[in-house]
């Protein structure tokens, strides 16, 4: 068994380390809340997965300090265009969507793996690291909040459990959600019958492919 540290018990503990638990994390820390967040991949992303954030996003970003880092690191962009191998069959023109209503007027490309490195990054400037390769194992609740089993392996390989009480816990950590399973709370929603996939490619500059966007 692992033994306690000071922040062995937070207030909050996050299970799930995508741009949600980042996000929830860097908000309740400066809020001034003791959180941990515990997540079971090796580090952030290297894909790039969802691609677009929206005004929104980086008006959360503008309260948070995040904004100036964020426009560094992505393109805003003002349309879209459709292909058909090599004509062009349509087309959408987003300039100046929202100007009356937001500091931020357009779509900015931002892709995952960017928001997650963003959002690691901050969380570690107020000094709040990722416990990565880390399990949610079990949770139980009482009326003095929540119990939770984290294993954690280490460089070796070897496998470590820790128990963990907190005010409450925040389930970040998608369809399988060890949290959710636990309270016994059903997934809703569906699944799609077709197939998708989702791939970065490098592409020659006289490929059609790349002018679909």
């Amino acid at each position: 068994m692992i033994q306690p540290s000071p922040l062995s018990d937070p207030e909050v503990l996050i299970s799930g380390a995508g741009p949600t638990g980042l996000m929830l994390a860097l908000w309740l820390t400066k809020l001034g809340v003791r959180v941990r967040i515990a997540e079971l991949r090796s580090g952030p992303v290297q894909e790039t997965r969802a691609i677009v954030v929206q005004a929104r996003t980086l008006e959360f970003y503008d309260q948070l300090g995040l904004s100036a880092d964020a426009l560094k690191r992505g393109r805003s962009f003002s349309g879209l265009n459709l292909f058909v191998g090599d004509q062009r069959r349509g087309a959408v023109n987003l300039h100046g969507m929202g100007d009356d209503h937001t500091p931020y007027p357009y779509l900015y490309t931002l892709t995952q793996d960017q928001n997650e490195a963003l959002l690691v990054a901050h969380l570690a400037a107020l000094g709040i690291s990722v416990e990565w390769q880390t399990r949610l194992t079990g949770v139980t609740q009482d009326d003095r909040g929540v119990t939770a089993t984290l294993e954690r392996t280490d460089q070796t390989g070897e496998s470590r459990t820790q128990t963990v009480q907190a005010q409450y816990i925040a389930a970040c950590d998608g369809a399988g959600s060890t949290v959710r399973h636990a309270l016994k709370i059903p997934l809703s929603g569906g699944t799609y019958d077709q197939r998708f996939y989702v791939a970065d490619v490098d592409l020659g500059a006289g490929c059609p492919a790349t002018r679909s966007a």
